[in-house]
């Protein structure tokens, strides 16, 4: 399902920003379980790896190989994980934004 060339346009501009906002959160889980002195250290590193594995799929799976024939997609998974502020989402078109929000609601 492809998109408009503006929504495209769009999409690229702030796929960095949405980039970062994952690798963000994705670090911000880390330090949350490396600072829980409650688990030991080998129990740490362990729930780090599988957040970092599981997250680095996540990753691919949205940013990795984007395409305009792929951005809807995409653009709905950045939708459902909250990596775009609503100004953020504003800037594509009424149609796509509508189709967006209609698929998550289903």
């Amino acid at each position: 399902m492809e998109i408009q060339e503006r929504d495209w346009k769009v999409l690229r501009d702030l796929k960095q920003i949405a980039l970062d906002r994952f690798c963000a959160q994705v670090l911000d889980e880390c330090t949350r379980i490396i600072q829980n002195e409650r688990l030991g250290a080998h129990d740490r590193y362990r729930r780090v790896y599988e957040i970092t594995r599981e997250r680095d799929r996540k990753l691919a799976d949205t940013f990795d190989g984007l395409r305009r024939s792929n951005a809807f997609f995409a653009l709905m998974a950045i939708r459902h994980q909250g990596l775009l502020t609503q100004d953020e989402f504003d800037r594509f078109s009424p149609e796509l934004r509508d189709r967006i929000d209609g698929a998550l609601s289903l």
